[in-house]
């Protein structure tokens, strides 16, 4: 586990400059495979977000976990399944053993609460972009597949409110601000640096979503390196966020050895 350490301070004209140019990502021929429809599309999205064959070695979740002003009682549940992801019984880290992939939970501040966004922003420049340079440390070099989910009880009414203005908005990154969610910000940074470095992404959650839609809203397509985790695991417990993204990597994996 790890918590927020020095990073280069960065402001939001900096996040918007890095989004406007963003690489496009690769045409990637991928050779035949004894897979056709949704597997053989998700074999060439790998590809053409690695810009190469796709290759599934080193894996990884990143989970970014922080409290929010909305819910009072947010850092107890929220250090709760923080607590469990540390032994061997939460059913993400049995998975994530199993098809040998790693797990990665940063603690942004959580004995610091957001301020409740419904009397007024619940963050401020600074504190956002931060966290959004803080997130970009989870794309290290050799990581091949990246998944991404956000940890924190009321996240759910804050990032909801997120997803309702975001069309509305004409700043998405104060819109971001505005309604909070550090974890929110930490994975907009993760997804701008693995697309950066070639990196496919898995979404896990309304944390992780919400980012997305950020990210979107600032580049058209900005996003293309990114799949919803429960697209490759419908059937799992999508409340317990990082298990839809573990059976995801496993059975992205097994794909990936097709070819």
């Amino acid at each position: 586990m790890t918590s927020p350490a020095a990073t280069p301070a960065v402001n939001f004209a900096e996040i918007r400059q890095l989004a406007q140019a963003l690489p496009c990502l690769k045409t990637v021929q991928v050779p035949s495979a004894p897979v056709d429809g949704p597997s053989a599309a998700a074999l060439l999205w790998l590809a053409q977000a690695q810009g190469k064959l796709p290759e599934l070695r080193h894996t990884r979740l990143a989970l970014f976990a922080a409290t929010h002003g909305c819910f009072p009682e947010s850092r107890a549940f929220t250090q709760e399944r923080v607590d469990s992801l540390t032994g061997p019984s939460d059913p993400a880290v049995k998975v994530l053993g199993a098809v040998d992939a790693d797990l990665r939970v940063y603690e942004l501040d959580l004995a610091t609460p957001t301020r409740d966004y419904r009397t007024g922003p619940a963050l401020d420049e600074g504190a956002a972009a931060h966290a959004m340079a803080y997130g970009m440390m989870a794309v290290e070099p050799g990581v091949q597949l990246l998944a991404l989910g956000g940890l924190g009880a009321g996240g759910e009414m804050a990032h909801a409110e997120l997803l309702k203005r975001l069309p509305h908005s004409k700043d998405a990154l104060q819109t971001l601000a505005d309604t909070g969610g550090l974890e929110c910000c930490a994975i907009l940074g993760a997804l701008l640096a693995a697309r950066v470095a070639n990196v496919p992404v898995l979404i896990d959650g309304l944390a992780a979503e919400a980012a997305l839609a950020v990210l979107e809203a600032l580049r058209h397509e900005g996003g293309v390196h990114a799949r919803l985790a429960r697209d490759f695991a419908p059937d799992a417990n999508a409340a317990l966020v990082g298990l839809p993204a573990a059976l995801a990597i496993g059975h992205l994996k097994t794909l990936a050895a097709l070819v």
